[in-house]
């Protein structure tokens, strides 16, 4: 299969060739869930410079030091260091820098975490590295991984050894919906949103079903192609970071069927908030899940107004339509299944998503469209009412407020004056405060609706295509 073009990446990119161009030595870590791209970046990176690039295993950490004697080795077209036997990480670096001349050299080690899971001394071994061999030398050193957790307590937290010795550091996240047309560049916005449902930003995930050309076929082959790495990747994706994925595992499939608030959760799964707290603070720390709080609320962290959302469209999905009914998909009954995905897939989760990408828009685009500027954008809820889209600017007191419509129709006035009555619902502001409206509809909006909007500057109207 071709690779992938590469898509966006520009503010990453910026980083990793500001950190090469400075005058010092550079020690850079990059972390992120798997599939996101972050070793592709690495590459687009380094192709034109003088970089070498070794990628650990889960091996023991005797085969890694040896695979990489070996990789240097030929690297460096070394003939006695591919007959020495066994060396230490000490020698073999001490050997890499003699090569270094006027331009800077780069070194990356993808998948870090795996040496240090298997001798944890070696973050110790490679701070002594950095501070004796390396930081002096016309060096950029690129410290990679997907294992979040273990990138986290080996490279940034203040009780790894390597605290403070980062010159920087990226989180590789999603690409966003505003760059998707780029995998995609004939289709239309409509059929991208419902890709877009499917793969999420997730380059991998994208890469895997573009082969497949309409939304149906991608649809079938994550149910029903069981020879497929999609049809069992949630498994894959939290085994590498968790013992025992067996209530992770009902805690995203609660919330990918609707039940978002952590009481709900706790009824579902007959366990106790409070147990159920660690199992939220380990999905987000692997960007699974998102915590959020109504925009309006004054101190969201200690908020009991709290829902769940998991962050990946395709983990979403699986959970909605595959682990759900695995056992129909197991014996045989994939493409009944497939069929009743297809018949509620618009309703329950691409209209879901179509609010992410319009609040997503909002944060992009709100101040070229309008030339105003909000400080929080979110969403707004209580007990009994909810707004998809709301944003607030204290210091102009000033709320923005918006409905997001995935349906055949086009909205109308309606919908308009609903959302006004919602308005007086949100407790927020001073008296006197600024009030403007936004729908985002993917059928566009009625006569009546355009015409109201072309003599109200405080609503605007929003068609995604």
């Amino acid at each position: 299969m071709e690779q992938m073009e590469f898509v966006n990446r520009k503010q990453e990119l910026n980083t990793l060739k500001s950190e090469y161009e400075a005058e010092r030595s550079s020690l850079v870590i990059i972390y992120g869930r798997r599939r996101v791209g972050k070793t592709r970046l690495i590459h687009e990176f380094i192709k034109d410079k003088d970089a070498f690039m070794f990628m650990a295993t889960e091996e023991s950490e005797k085969e890694n030091r040896m695979s990489f004697k070996s990789a240097l080795a030929d690297h460096l077209d070394h003939p006695l260091l591919r007959e020495v036997q066994d060396l230490s990480w000490e020698a073999m670096f001490k050997e890499l820098v003699r090569s270094i001349d006027d331009k800077k050299k780069i070194v990356v080690i993808d998948e870090f975490q795996y040496i240090g899971k298997n001798n944890k001394a070696f973050p110790s071994i490679f701070q002594k590295i950095w501070d004796t061999i390396l930081a002096s030398k016309n060096i950029m050193v690129i410290l990679c991984g997907s294992v979040i957790s273990m990138m986290k307590e080996q490279t940034l937290d203040y009780s790894s050894p390597l605290y403070g010795r980062r010159t920087a550091q990226i989180v590789v996240k999603q690409i966003n919906f505003e760059h998707y047309k780029e995998f995609y560049p004939e289709e239309e916005q409509v059929d991208l949103i419902k890709k877009y449902a499917l793969t999420g930003g997730v380059p991998k995930y994208i890469e895997t079903l573009r082969e497949f050309k309409t939304f149906e076929e991608k649809l079938n082959e994550i149910i029903q192609n069981k020879n497929s790495y999609l049809h069992e990747e949630p498994y894959y994706l939290l085994s590498k970071e968790v013992p025992d994925i067996g209530t992770y595992f009902s805690v995203l499939k609660t919330i990918a069927l609707g039940k978002v608030k952590p009481s709900e959760i706790s009824t579902q799964l007959e366990l106790k908030v409070a147990n159920l707290v660690h199992y939220f603070k380990v999905l987000r720390d692997m960007d699974m899940l998102v915590r959020e709080t109504p925009v309006t609320e004054k101190n969201p962290e200690k908020s009991k107004k709290v829902i769940y959302r998991i962050t990946d469209n395709f983990v979403a999905f699986w959970f909605k339509y595959v682990y759900p009914h695995r056992l129909y998909i197991e014996t045989g009954q994939s493409e009944e299944i497939a069929a009743l995905a297809l018949d509620k897939i618009v309703e329950e989760h691409v209209s879901y998503v179509y609010e992410m990408i319009a609040r997503e828009y909002v944060i992009r685009n709100w101040y070229k469209l309008t030339g105003r500027r909000y400080g929080k954008i979110g969403k707004w809820w209580d007990k009994n009412e909810e707004i998809d889209i709301a944003a607030i600017d204290e210091v102009e007191n000033r709320i923005l407020l918006g409905e997001c419509k995935y349906k055949e129709s086009a909205v109308g006035l309606k919908e308009y004056k609903d959302l006004v009555r919602k308005s007086s619902l949100v407790k927020w502001g001073e008296a006197g405060r600024k009030e403007e409206y936004v729908l985002f509809s993917k059928s566009g909006f009625s006569e009546a609706l355009e015409e109201l909007a072309r003599t109200d500057e405080n609503l605007t109207l929003i068609r995604l295509n």
